[in-house]
C-alpha cells in the first residue's frame, strides 16, 4: 500500500514538471501511450492472449480514446 501511495503522489509531481513542456491533452495522451505500452509489455511477458479480431481492437481503441480524453484530460 505504501508503494501505491508513493506512486500516486509522485504522479502529481511529474505532471507539474511535464506541463511546463507540453500542452495538457498532449501530456495526458503521452501518459496513456506510456501506460498502454507498459500493459502490452506486461501481457507479453505473462504470455497473455491478445485480441485477434479487428472489431475487438476497434472497441479497445474507442475505449482508450474516451478514457484519455475524459479521465486523464479532466485530471489537469
Amino acid at each position: 500500500m505504501i508503494w501505491v501511495t508513493f506512486a500516486w503522489g509522485a504522479c502529481f509531481v511529474v505532471i507539474g514538471w511535464g506541463l511546463r513542456y507540453a500542452p495538457v491533452l498532449w501530456f495526458a495522451a503521452l501518459r496513456a501511450v506510456v501506460a498502454g505500452a507498459a500493459v502490452i509489455g506486461l501481457a507479453a511477458v505473462q504470455r497473455r492472449q491478445m485480441p485477434r479480431s479487428a472489431r475487438a481492437w476497434a472497441w479497445i481503441a474507442v475505449y482508450g480514446v474516451v478514457d484519455v480524453a475524459a479521465v486523464l484530460g479532466a485530471m489537469f
